[in-house]
């Protein structure tokens, strides 16, 4: 396992700044927000769409960081599982967005896999 610089530093940035903003925010909030924060994010929905999502971009980054193949499917295939679950959540409220969603999604996937 090799650790390049410049994936570290890619990794530092793209995981530790929204991390502690995320936390500065949520100290912010007044406990009622806090609770309903933290109940959004024990849903069933968040946690299938974009929960799934972020961590399979999770993993492919430290995949990409720590030069691990398996971790790379891994996360690929999390990805697309998010992905699914979000075009299909969204295909509810507008079907124009999902589609472009699911566009997007494809082409992250395709610029992430070698």
């Amino acid at each position: 396992m090799n650790i390049d610089t410049d994936s570290l530093v890619l990794f530092l940035f793209a995981w530790t700044i929204p991390f502690f903003m995320m936390r500065r925010a949520y100290l912010k909030m007044d406990a009622d927000d806090q609770r309903s924060a933290v109940d959004d994010f024990k849903s069933r929905r968040f946690i299938f769409t974009i929960g799934f999502v972020v961590l399979g971009f999770f993993f492919l980054h430290l995949s990409s960081l720590l030069s691990v193949t398996p971790l790379k499917t891994i996360g690929v295939f999390i990805f697309v599982a998010g992905g699914i679950f979000s075009v299909i959540d969204t295909w509810r409220i507008s079907k124009p967005r999902s589609l472009v969603m699911f566009a997007l999604m494809c082409l992250m996937i395709y610029l992430n896999v070698d």
